[in-house]
């Protein structure tokens, strides 16, 4: 399971962070079922961001064709 993210020394935004992570447990193929995905408030709680970060990180990966955003 994942940690809160943190800035490091400024370099990336928290929400390319999350996107990496996030990007990486889905081509791991942890998400088969698209229902398993977990929802933008599950994702606030265990990452320790804002929603605001974690919808910034679901829009990169959206533009990636990686997810479809409901």
């Amino acid at each position: 399971m994942s940690t809160p993210v943190e800035k490091t020394n400024g370099k990336k935004p928290r929400y390319q962070i999350l996107a990496e992570d996030l990007r990486t447990e889905i081509l791991r193929g942890d998400y088969l079922d698209t229902n398993d995905f977990p929802t933008e408030s599950a994702l606030c709680t265990r990452y320790g961001v804002s929603r605001f970060t974690v919808r910034e990180a679901l829009r990169a990966l959206q533009n990636e064709g990686l997810i479809q955003r409901r």
